[in-house]
């Protein structure tokens, strides 16, 4: 406080050159801001536009998307052109360069940078929530409103003048359009998945960790090669086999192919690698046998990596669309659907009676459980992740 407060140590020039620094710190950013949202939302007016084979309005919009982003542009320059001004004006000048390095540990110089940083902070949660917000915002409105506050401000905040509306999509798409129902079968198919997954997986890898057998490197090199392999190649012949099997048509066809990843086998391997090997010697001299110290010792000490791969294997299910409508019947009469929640949204907007409110409350419903567990297990994530490295 008393540095900050110490005006004459660098005298009023210095302060006020600091206060200007801040300033413009803070300028630039809400410059980078301001035509950057604009320009997203000119180009959800173009897209919008363009589904609705409008294109009149899509070359509009078009026009101003392409307007602001060359503004955003030419901001850019100068920022980066500025700044070069200033490193050529340091090396010309002793003066200048002298005053730069006075300041480089000042405390007006590290408040500058950290307003600076927060509101780029800000401005980047803003652009990657906005489609979000804009989704949960436009999910309380009629589609009248919807579209009429397309592409402005005003689309992003709730109705406020119909707050007693707000869960009336919500309200059709449970109860009439059975939403709940498959809710339930994702729930069930992801929980259930994320177990089956933790505990194959998870012996695979302590065997690959921990065990010497011949081949041993071989098998590893092997996983590593099919992790490159994309997941579209496999569906046909995944599908093959099901059939073959006569598992299409039941919930096992959703359940048994995710059990094994291969990735998830690589996770579990790298993470028990890291574990000492003491542990299990001196449970081994206790007369513990293989499968106990993987129970007892080794599973509670790879808290993060469980957590790591459960938060994958559960948004990877919970996302899944493709496989469950090849190997699922489609929902018809009164039976209880066997469809999964994203399969389900697909029959849904095929409905001719549904409304954009409709969707947009249907796409959040399937949005928080992924948000619930991912925050649920954000603890563990970063640590899991952290912790397999590649170590042959």
């Amino acid at each position: 406080m008393q540095k900050v407060l110490n005006i004459s140590k660098f005298g009023l020039s210095t302060f006020m050159f600091m206060m200007l620094r801040i300033a413009f710190m803070i300028g630039v950013a809400v410059l980078f801001v301001t035509p950057t949202v604009f320009a997203l939302l000119r180009l959800l007016d173009v897209i919008y536009a363009l589904t609705d084979m409008h294109v009149g309005s899509a070359l509009k919009a078009l026009v101003i998307f392409i307007a602001y982003v060359s503004i955003l542009l030419v901001i850019i320059y100068g920022y980066f052109a500025f700044k070069q001004y200033l490193r050529v004006l340091e090396q010309k000048n002793p003066k200048y360069r002298e005053f730069r390095y006075k300041l480089y540990d000042s405390t007006p110089r590290r408040i500058g940078q950290k307003l600076a940083t927060y509101v780029m902070l800000i401005f980047l949660t803003v652009v990657f929530l906005f489609p979000m917000i804009w989704m949960i915002a436009s999910s309380t409105k009629p589609e009248a409103m919807i579209y009429q506050q397309m592409g402005t401000l005003r689309g992003f905040v709730p109705s406020l003048t119909n707050i007693t509306d707000w869960f009336v999509n919500y309200r059709t798409v449970i109860v009439e359009y059975n939403l709940w129902k498959y809710a339930l079968n994702s729930v069930f198919y992801s929980l259930t998945v994320v177990v089956l997954n933790i505990i194959v997986c998870s012996l695979a890898g302590y065997a690959l960790a921990k065990l010497r057998f011949p081949g041993e490197k071989a098998i590893f090199l092997f996983i590593i090669a099919l992790i490159i392999i994309p997941i579209e190649t496999t569906i046909i012949p995944l599908y093959t086999i099901v059939h073959n099997l006569g598992l299409t048509g039941s919930i096992f066809a959703i359940i048994i192919p995710p059990v094994v990843s291969i990735f998830n086998i690589f996770l579990f391997r790298q993470f028990f690698r890291s574990i000492p090997v003491e542990l299990e010697e001196a449970a081994i001299v206790d007369g513990a046998t293989r499968l106990r110290i993987y129970w007892s010792i080794i599973l509670p000490l790879s808290k993060p990596i469980i957590a790591t791969v459960a938060t994958f294997v559960f948004i990877g299910t919970w996302n899944d669309y493709i496989w469950p409508i090849m190997v699922l019947p489609a929902p018809s009469g009164d039976a209880w659907p066997l469809y999964p929640i994203q399969a389900a949204l697909n029959t849904i907007q095929q409905n001719p009676t549904v409304t954009q409110g409709q969707i947009l409350s249907s796409l959040t419903l399937t949005t928080i459980p992924m948000i619930v567990f991912y925050i649920a297990m954000l603890k563990h994530i970063v640590e899991g992740l952290g912790s397999t490295g590649v170590k042959f």
